[in-house]
């Protein structure tokens, strides 16, 4: 039985994953913020809607726990999505051969080629792709909350 050990890292590819889990944690803000908009939407319809203060409590726990694990298990996942990034990046073969006619050819551009070079391409494509999620939560919970406080006054 042969195994394959891990080629060593460079300094490269350190940087890279201290870029993913800085990215990683401005994802943790976002969701943060989200969950933390979401609450307070859920509040202001809970008393749009006319439902009565003794549970209105009951409603903010729910809301923060339920958003809470969420965006948690949103957490988790996306750490192990950042961190593949930097782990496949590694054992891509190498140009030549079969591998090369299959590989989708990058976006022309001196910007989109020096992100390809560095290897940055995929991880910031995730970052956008993953970021989009909370912020479409946030904006969509502000726009609630603004069509519950109209309907307040």
């Amino acid at each position: 039985m042969e195994t394959n050990p891990a080629p060593p890292l460079t300094l490269k590819d350190i940087l890279l994953y201290v870029l993913a889990y800085v990215l990683w944690l401005v994802n943790v803000v976002v969701c943060v913020a989200a969950v933390i908009q979401f609450r307070s939407t859920v509040n202001v319809l809970w008393v749009a809607l006319g439902g009565d203060r003794y549970s209105l409590g009951l409603v903010n726990q729910l809301s923060l726990l339920l958003g809470g694990l969420a965006a948690f298990i949103y957490m988790v996942f996306l750490e192990s999505y950042y961190r593949q990034t930097i782990t496949r990046r590694g054992q891509e073969p190498q140009a030549g051969g079969d591998a090369a006619a299959h590989t989708p050819a990058p976006p022309s551009g001196r910007i989109s080629q020096w992100l390809n070079t560095v290897g940055l391409t995929v991880l910031l494509r995730r970052f956008a792709i993953t970021t989009a999620a909370p912020l479409g939560l946030y904006v969509a919970s502000l726009g609630v909350l603004e069509v519950g406080l109209h309907d307040l006054h």
